[in-house]
């Protein structure tokens, strides 16, 4: 008898095994069912996006999707056809890039700033931003690479930090126009702290020469912020 009850028990455990690994084997198989479906999902999403990346190319429309992109998404548009560089709605780069050819640009990041297609023939290609300038800057290229041939606009703003002596801080914008190399001071700032100058000049630039920006004194340095914007008119 006691033999019978102790088969019974172990009869009775192995078939528990049994259903549990059968259980097991159930939920395993679900969750394979299910990631593979997911993947699948997953896989013809990414070639639906890629498909309709490459149809955008084809016809001359890159889209940014990188941080980082904007740069190489001009460049590509530089040298298609209609050559339009797309910046989509929930692109999170905070990069900028110059477009000295001008290439047009759809920004939806921004409908505030940007409400149509804009034109990036007219934009801002450069930005500088210098503090505590405390000594002679070199005249400098606004941009790493030559831009075309054109009308710009500089806008200047300059603002004594700390107080110099004899003389205030000036900047000079250089360029070439389809005559000569020009070079345009503005004024110079007072030699009080607080003292600024503003100046904006246009220019024709024949695409020969970089334009540039220097920044001198005369007097005695105290420190300055200088900032300077370029923009392509046409």
């Amino acid at each position: 008898m006691k033999r019978n009850a102790k088969a019974f028990r172990a009869l009775r455990q192995r078939r528990e095994a049994a259903r549990e690994f059968s259980q097991n084997n159930s939920m395993v198989e679900e969750i394979f069912r299910t990631r593979l479906e997911q993947q699948r999902t997953d896989s013809t999403e990414e070639i639906m996006k890629e498909e309709i990346t490459m149809f955008l190319e084809d016809v001359g429309i890159h889209k940014v999707r990188m941080p980082g992109d904007i740069a190489e998404a001009i460049l590509a548009a530089d040298s298609g056809t209609p050559g339009v560089v797309c910046i989509p709605a929930d692109y999170l780069g905070v990069d900028a890039a110059a477009n000295p050819a001008g290439v047009k640009i759809w920004d939806l990041r921004s409908p505030s700033q940007n409400p149509a297609w804009m034109d990036s023939s007219s934009a801002v290609i450069a930005r500088i931003a210098l503090a505590g300038v405390a000594a002679n800057v070199a005249a400098t290229n606004f941009l790493a690479v030559t831009p075309p041939a054109g009308v710009y606009r500089v806008s200047v703003y300059l603002v004594n930090t700390t107080a110099f002596t004899t003389s205030g801080i000036l900047a000079t914008i250089g360029y070439t126009d389809s005559k000569q190399a020009q070079a345009q001071p503005t004024v110079a700032t007072g030699t009080t702290a607080g003292s600024d100058v503003q100046a904006e000049f246009i220019f024709q630039s024949s695409g020969a020469a970089q334009i540039t920006y220097a920044l001198s004194s005369t007097g005695t340095y105290g420190a300055a912020s200088a900032y300077l914007v370029l923009e392509r008119l046409s």
